[in-house]
């Protein structure tokens, strides 16, 4: 989620265990810092960003790393150093007046975990559970599954709500909690809630960050910002080699339809037409994109429809009068709120990378929301009561949803009846030049549907499937729920160009080419790892024009990698050509985890996993010649963190190699001084 306070958090240690340390969050004030230094904060140094006001930025990190922070560009004080601490005393004073049992305290992990799998053998013919993998340590990553006939895969769209990845944010594992005790007891009762259930299948995850939530901490238990560790536009500013490092994140992924390297095929896969993530820390809606300050195409749609109608829905509670107003700035200068009225771009807000909603939009065509919902975190909320957030967010969060059948729908199957995977591509014709308004997959498990929310207008549509003639549609005329379904029916054959995609490998990864043609305008490479539920994990970050001939691959998956490539046309419809494939040698695992801050003035920290053997640390010039022998030892199996002074090397651009058996990895690093 994003975090809307002036701090940041850090870690103190606490002992949990027998000889076991558990590192502590703090919160922090950086600043004055200019908008442009906010990519630098999570990039270079160990800090999340939680708020910015124009001036200054609230962040998170943990107590060993503050010294760290003293060699910022930038002011930085510690606002609280020990939250868990903290956490401890406002929980202890919260909530003594509330009331609406079971809605009158915080429900726990084991609570939580308790109430899904009773709502689902209380309600079997429309609830059931999934649990979909295990925390970092042990404990369910569980939804519950709501639909009408829950047991049997239907023509209707698939939403997804999920709450606390954060584990500070305890109101959002309320909130979906909430939601899901309405959806079961008022089924049969509300026509709403009835329609509802009876037109889509439901998917909400309470608790996403379990282990953090047990501790009240932000990351998870390795330390790791959750939603900064997705694939899409990921940069390892969760400290991270690699994105989906964590199996939260990789849970999350695999029944979101992830094709991502890292992410298992352990659970079903769903084709989410929208989604809710659900955060606190502030109080206001926040859209895609997060990383970049470009609009979404389809932006005007997400914003004046469905997060105002999310807005609006709130004020139907009758709790709504409860809910203080807000006084913030969420990239339009600080105003004042009434509850849930401030919606935002989540990068003029403050930007993110590898986070739920841009991953979601970016590499599903799921419209996913960011919803924050109290000031408060980790019991110290204002006044407002639990079934106050949890009421008034109900009904935005269904007048929300129902946008999920409102727009483009129908199936896509080939000539003998089978559910083919294809993209759907919708483009403005009276945009000149015409442009993209929307991509989504198809659903290609069992009937080929396909659900994509629009605005009420008149669209020109593309299918395209890889190994089949695209089709288009145009003047396809929108209208919500009464818009007449396409049923697509492919042949076999391809499209305007004839396009052949190489790969090589080579001793930098692996090399894919292909030749220019004027068919084409753009090109997108993806890494396909066959399992057919999307063309797969998107490779370059922005589209490559058209005179582009070749991309390095630089993590490949082993032993076999697969790869597709979309080329656009110059009127905005996707081609898909491809897969090929290449046999690699074997990767082993990453050796080195984490390493900042990056550049470096003086002390320099390494986060690696070991085996339990030997390791070599070594600093080289550009040349390639030995600098220095940072480390030669044995560590222990497990985590380890390794500090080291480089005060005495002058500034300038070296390579640090880490080396184990066999096993080596290089980094770029920069000494500055």
């Amino acid at each position: 989620m994003k975090l809307l306070t002036v701090t940041f958090i850090l870690l103190a240690v606490i002992v949990v265990g027998a000889g076991e340390a558990l590192v502590s969050e703090s919160l922090v004030l950086v600043g004055p810092i200019s908008r442009d230094g906010l990519a630098m904060l999570e990039r270079d140094w160990p800090l999340s960003i939680d708020d910015y006001d124009g001036s200054f930025a609230t962040c998170y990190t943990f107590q060993d790393k503050l010294e760290l922070l003293d060699s910022m560009p930038w002011g930085c004080v510690v606002l609280v150093e020990d939250l868990q601490a903290h956490y401890a005393e406002q929980r202890a004073m919260a909530f003594i007046g509330d009331k609406d049992e079971p809605w009158n305290t915080l429900h726990t992990y084991d609570e939580t975990m308790t109430l899904l799998q009773t709502w689902a053998d209380t309600y079997p013919s429309i609830a059931r559970i999934v649990d979909v993998g295990t925390s970092v340590e042990g404990r369910h990553l569980r939804c519950i599954v709501i639909s009408d006939n829950v047991d049997t895969e239907e023509y209707e769209p698939e939403v997804r709500v999920i709450g606390t990845i954060h584990g500070n944010e305890e109101i959002a594992n309320e909130v979906v909690l909430y939601l899901t005790e309405r959806l079961l007891t008022d089924y049969g009762m509300v026509s709403a809630v009835t329609e509802l259930v009876d037109g889509m299948e439901i998917w909400l995850q309470p608790l996403v960050n379990p282990d953090g939530y047990v501790i009240s901490r932000r990351s998870n238990a390795n330390y790791v910002d959750l939603n900064r560790n997705l694939s899409y536009q990921w940069d390892s500013s969760d400290g991270e080699l690699h994105p989906f490092s964590q199996p939260e994140t990789r849970a999350l992924a695999d029944y979101s339809g992830g094709d991502e390297q890292y992410v298992p095929d352990d659970v079903e896969d769903n084709t989410f037409v929208l989604g809710l993530t659900h955060h606190s820390g502030a109080v206001c809606l926040n859209y895609v994109w997060n990383y970049q300050y470009t609009d979404a195409a389809d932006k005007a749609h997400i914003w004046h429809n469905l997060c105002q109608d999310y807005s609006d829905g709130c004020e139907d509670s009758s709790y709504y009068s409860n809910l203080d107003d807000g006084w913030g700035n969420y990239g339009d200068g600080y105003q004042n709120y009434d509850y849930m009225d401030a919606i935002c771009e989540g990068a003029e807000w403050y930007p993110t990378n590898g986070d739920v909603n841009d991953w979601s939009y970016g590499e599903r065509g799921c419209i996913d929301t960011t919803t924050e919902l109290s000031d408060g975190q980790y019991g110290s909320f204002p006044e407002g009561d639990i079934i106050d957030f949890c009421d008034a967010n109900y009904h935005g969060q269904m007048a929300y949803l129902e946008y999920a059948d409102d727009g483009l729908h129908g199936t896509a199957k080939d000539t003998a009846g089978v559910p083919v995977l294809c993209t759907i591509t919708v483009n403005d014709p009276t945009h000149s030049p015409m442009r993209t308004e929307a991509f989504m997959y198809n659903d290609p498990t069992v009937i080929g549907d396909y659900w994509l929310p629009l605005d009420d207008r008149t669209y020109d549509v593309t299918f395209s499937a890889d190994g089949y003639i695209p089709q288009t549609f145009e003047g396809v005329v929108v209208t919500g729920e009464t818009t007449t379904p396409i049923d697509v029916v492919f042949e076999a054959g391809s499209g305007v160009g004839d396009l052949t995609l190489s790969a090589h490998q080579t001793s930098d990864g692996v090399l894919l080419s292909w030749e220019i043609s004027t068919d084409f305008v753009a090109f997108n490479l993806y890494r396909d790892n066959g399992r057919g539920n999307s063309v797969g994990e998107r490779l370059n970050p922005f589209r490559l024009d058209g005179g582009a001939a070749c991309y390095l691959d630089a993590n490949p998956n082993a032993p076999i990698s697969r790869y597709r490539i979309e080329a656009i046309t110059p009127e905005g419809h996707r081609e898909i050509y491809g897969p090929v494939e290449v046999k690699l040698d074997e990767y082993g695992e990453p050796l080195l985890v984490g390493l900042y801050p990056n550049p470096v003035v003086s002390e320099l920290t390494l986060e690696l996993n070991s085996s339990g053997s030997d390791y070599r640390i070594s600093l080289y010039d550009v040349a390639g010649r030995l600098v220095d022998n940072l480390y030669a030892g044995t560590l222990t199996e497990g985590r380890h963190s390794l500090s080291f002074d480089l005060t005495t090397h002058s500034a300038g651009v070296y390579l640090l190699r880490v080396e184990s058996g066999v096993e080596s990895e290089n980094i770029r690093l920069v000494i500055t001084q």
